[in-house]
């Protein structure tokens, strides 16, 4: 009688966590969505236009006007590649610098200081930063933990373009060091040193305005 019961209690318990579920699915699907601000509107029309001309902003010009100092207009629109995406139609990105220290990406939280300067809509656009896919270069050899490996270097260039003379204007290489205190892991038969992207975000936040 007893099991009978228990049995009975769990298949009443069941059905009410089943109520439960249901009401809560409904009451999310029946909720309205937000609806967006005007401002939110008009900043995700920007966005769009800016991604519908990826190609026209991420070709370099084969005119070079190039100056001694980098001087900003209006502001600025940045573009880097990304080697790790799949889909090379979409490689060039917006806003992407590349790699931390870590080597992990860098996302919106490392460029605030940067973030007001960038262009949000194609009528904002007064320079255009890009940063193609960085290349290794021989960084001789890397002793550390008592044995010796081949080492690289990472190389990585921001070209600046002025969309109003349709020239680049600025060329700036990155080169990576070598971290003298990394310690080798076991089977480790070489090594590669960053470019750390925070470095090509306080160069591009440097620049001032043309006088």
């Amino acid at each position: 009688m007893k099991k009978r019961s228990f049995i009975s209690w769990c298949a009443l318990l069941s059905v009410i966590i089943s109520a439960f579920v249901l009401a809560a699915c409904s009451g999310s699907a029946s909720r309205p969505k937000k609806e967006l601000t005007a401002e939110e509107k008009q900043k995700m029309e920007g966005f769009d236009a800016l991604e519908s001309k990826r190609a026209e902003y991420t070709t370099i010009p084969a005119k070079e006007q190039l100056v001694k100092e980098p001087y900003s207009k209006k502001k600025l629109l940045v573009f880097g590649f990304d080697p790790y995406e799949d889909d090379k139609k979409y490689a060039w990105k917006r806003n992407y610098f590349g790699t931390d220290k870590m080597g992990s990406r860098l996302f919106s939280e490392h460029y605030k200081d940067l973030e007001f300067k960038l262009a949000t809509n194609p009528q904002e656009v007064g320079m255009i930063a890009l940063i193609p896919d960085c290349k290794n270069v021989d960084g001789g050899k890397y002793s550390g933990g008592g044995t010796s490996v081949s080492a690289s270097k990472e190389r990585c260039e921001v070209i600046l373009i002025d969309p109003e003379l349709s020239a680049v204007v600025y060329r700036r290489v990155f080169e990576a060091e070598m971290d003298s205190s990394k310690t080798l892991g076991a089977g480790e038969r070489s090594i590669t040193a960053r470019v750390d992207g925070k470095d090509i975000i306080k160069f591009l936040d440097s620049i001032k305005p043309r006088p």
